[in-house]
């Protein structure tokens, strides 16, 4: 028995060494991140304690709960650790890189660790501060990110830049978009039959007629709110409850107010006019000038009604990718 227990003492004095050490425990992160093709460490329940929650590191990390397969019914997790890891590859290229790593933990290879943390569901993701030791989600030393619908490699940033002000985050544009083989079908065949359709007699000479018609059915269609109603953020008009200003543009829509209406309606309306006129009372104008001058006239008024429906967004979404004229 005193062998046993001379043999344990020694192997937890070792086992103390190793992790006591800053260094040695930063050269361990960066060992798993380089393994890792996501520059995302991944960690288990024997390690995570010891290099996430030790005493002796002098290092941040952030720190994703998530799961590779579908057993658990997360549909995002792999689109979230895909926009994080073009973040992770970037950031482990920078002169700070060992102040800050990226890791994640399985919940299939570590669900005690889930549990022991306090995860009410995934992906959830944490900063852990150097300071922290308690292997526990807690508000003195660990900070969640939430996780939204729209999640995206900036909006990753913007949130993580409010814990990190003085570091400057990149993304990293090495990683493959996957494409979506479905949608590249539809395409193809949505182009065929197109083609077709247009090259046939009959339906070439109906063709502005038809392509008119599917016009005005697509405004009146986006008129009615039904569509508008599943578009994210939408725009209204309410009050500011403390300075009682009018505010265009709110985060939720629990106090919109019929002028979204109008705003949607004034909008296609006009690009419907617009169409109408491009269509069928440009082409026969007499005077080259004036034809020339209408056409640039109904693009112009286009081009800038989609640049505000663009702008709307981009003030609601920071992160939302497209426009055209408006910031």
């Amino acid at each position: 028995m005193k062998a046993f227990a001379s043999i344990f003492i020694i192997i937890s004095i070792l086992s103390f060494l190793v992790f006591s050490n800053p260094t040695d425990l930063v050269l361990k992160f960066k060992d798993l991140t380089n393994k890792s093709p996501y520059g995302i460490a991944k960690l288990k329940e024997s390690n995570v304690k010891d290099m996430v929650f030790s005493k002796q590191k002098n290092y941040s990390v952030v720190l994703l709960f998530t799961s590779s397969g579908n057993e658990f019914g997360c549909n995002n997790c792999k689109d979230v650790e895909q926009k994080i890891s073009r973040v992770s590859k970037n950031w482990i290229q920078t002169e700070k890189s060992t102040q800050i790593f990226f890791a994640k933990l399985e919940v299939t290879e570590s669900p005690n660790a889930f549990i022991s943390f306090g995860v009410k569901g995934i992906p959830e993701v944490y900063i852990i501060k150097p300071e922290c030791t308690i292997f526990k989600a807690s508000d003195e030393c660990t900070s969640q990110i939430s996780i939204k619908e729209s999640f995206s490699s900036e909006y990753f940033i913007s949130e993580i830049s409010h814990f990190f002000p003085n570091e400057t985050f990149g993304i990293s544009e090495d990683i493959n978009q996957p494409v979506s083989k479905i949608s590249f079908l539809y395409g193809i065949l949505f182009s065929f039959l197109f083609y077709c359709l247009y090259n046939s007699s009959n339906a070439q000479k109906y063709f502005r007629t038809i392509s008119l018609s599917i016009t005005i059915l697509f405004v009146l269609l986006m008129c009615s709110g039904y569509m508008w109603n599943h578009i994210k953020n939408p725009t209204f008009i309410s009050f500011n409850k403390e300075t009682q200003e009018p505010s265009i543009f709110i985060p939720s829509s629990s106090s919109q107010l019929g002028i979204e209406v109008y705003l949607v309606f004034a909008t296609y309306f006009i690009s419907t006019i617009a169409f109408i006129f491009l269509v069928k009372a440009a082409p026969y104008y007499e005077d080259k000038d004036l034809k020339t001058l209408s056409i640039f006239v109904c693009m112009g008024v286009l081009l800038a009604m989609n640049s505000y429906i663009y702008s709307t967004y981009g003030i609601k979404s920071h992160y939302y990718p497209f426009r055209i004229i408006l910031p």
